[in-house]
C-alpha cells in the first residue's frame, strides 16, 4: 500500500477529532461527540439565523485564517455553504476545483495538504468519494490545522446530520419523545448514518430505517435503531415531513420517498430503484437554503459557518 495514502484503518475518529481538553479541534464524525458538545454546536448555528429576505448574519470570528475547500467529489450546496460561511466570517477562502487537482496527475492526497499548509491554510473541509480520507488527513496535518468532514463515501456526513438536527429541533423543540424514520436507500446514505448517531446522542425516543432489505443497513452499524421494510409499518404514528424539495421538484417526484432512492408507485408496491452514486447525488447534499417545511431562511450554511469557528475555539 502507498505510505501517502489512506489506510482506512483509523480505529477512533470520535478520539482523534478532540483536543487532550476535550474541545472539538477537527470534525470528522457525530458518532463520540457527547450531548454538550452537540447541543452547544446546534445553540449557536441557530443564533446566527436571519428571516427570510434579511442580510446574513456576518462576523469577524475568522479574519485572518485562511479555509482551503478541498471537493475531490463533485458538490452544490455544500461546496458553496462553506465558501459563503468562510466568506461571511471574514476568512480568506480558496476553493480546489476538483477537475484541475494535481491529483488528476499522480499528486498524492499528502502531497497537496502539505502544500496548502506551507501556503498557510489553517482549516481544510475535505470531502472525498472513498472512506477514511478526513481521518487520514487529520492524523498528518500540524497542530495548528483543522479538518471538516463535508462528505466521506457513504459513511459520515457530519454537517449535514447536523443541520438536519437543527431543523427538527426547531419545528419539534427536542428530540426526547420524537419517533424519527427515515425512508430509502439506508445502506448507502453517509447522511443518515451521521444524522441517526446524532439523534442517539440527543436521546430521540425513538428511530427507525425503512428500506427493502437490499437497501438496509447492517444490523450492529446501527444498533439503537430499529430496521422495518413495511412503509406503512415503518411510518405508524411519524409525523410526515419533507426535506429539500421546492414545490416543482416535489411535483416531478410526487412518489419519492426520503432521499430519492427508493419509491412506492401507487399500484406497484415497493420496487424500482433509481439510486445514483450512492452518497453522492443531491439529496446527500444538503438542502437548498430556506425549502424546508415552514423553515424560511435557515440556509445550509449556517452550521457550516459555526462549525468553521467551532474548531478554532
Amino acid at each position: 500500500m502507498n505510505a501517502a495514502e489512506p489506510d482506512q484503518t483509523f480505529e477512533d475518529e470520535a478520539s482523534l477529532q478532540l483536543n487532550d481538553d476535550g474541545s472539538l479541534r477537527h470534525l470528522l464524525t457525530l458518532k463520540g461527540l457527547d450531548h454538550a458538545m452537540l447541543v452547544d454546536l446546534l445553540d449557536d448555528a441557530e443564533s446566527y439565523l436571519t428571516p427570510a429576505g434579511a442580510l446574513p448574519a456576518r462576523s469577524d470570528a475568522l479574519a485572518g485564517r485562511t479555509v482551503a475547500n478541498l471537493f475531490f467529489e463533485p458538490s452544490t450546496r455544500t461546496r458553496a455553504s462553506f465558501d459563503l460561511a468562510g466568506k461571511r466570517l471574514g476568512a480568506d477562502v480558496l476553493n480546489l476545483d476538483v477537475n484541475t487537482s494535481s491529483r488528476k496527475k499522480g499528486e498524492s492526497i499528502l502531497d497537496t495538504i502539505y502544500t496548502l499548509e506551507a501556503m498557510r491554510c489553517d482549516i481544510m473541509v475535505v470531502r472525498d468519494a472513498s472512506a477514511g480520507v478526513p481521518a487520514y488527513i487529520a492524523k498528518h496535518v500540524r497542530d495548528h490545522v483543522s479538518i471538516l468532514n463535508a462528505g466521506e463515501s457513504d459513511v459520515s456526513h457530519p454537517t449535514q446530520g447536523l443541520l438536519d438536527l437543527l431543523t427538527i429541533r426547531r419545528h419539534k423543540g427536542g428530540f426526547d419523545n420524537l419517533t424519527v424514520a427515515f425512508v430509502g436507500d439506508i445502506r448507502h446514505s453517509r447522511v443518515v448514518r451521521s444524522t441517526a448517531w446524532g439523534l442517539r446522542t440527543l436521546g430521540v425516543g425513538s428511530l427507525r430505517l425503512i428500506s427493502p432489505a437490499a437497501m438496509a443497513p447492517d444490523s450492529d452499524d446501527m444498533p439503537f435503531a430499529t430496521i422495518v421494510d413495511n412503509l406503512e409499518e415503518g411510518l405508524a404514528g411519524v409525523s410526515r415531513g419533507r426535506r429539500g424539495f421546492g414545490p416543482r421538484r416535489r411535483r416531478r417526484r410526487r412518489h419519492w420517498c426520503r432521499r430519492r432512492h427508493w419509491c412506492r408507485r401507487p399500484q406497484e408496491g415497493y420496487g424500482e430503484v433509481r439510486r445514483k452514486d450512492a452518497g453522492r447525488d443531491d439529496p446527500d447534499d444538503g438542502p437548498v437554503p430556506g425549502d424546508q417545511a415552514g423553515a424560511p431562511g435557515l440556509p445550509a450554511v449556517l452550521p457550516h459557518g459555526r462549525l468553521l469557528r467551532a474548531v478554532l475555539r
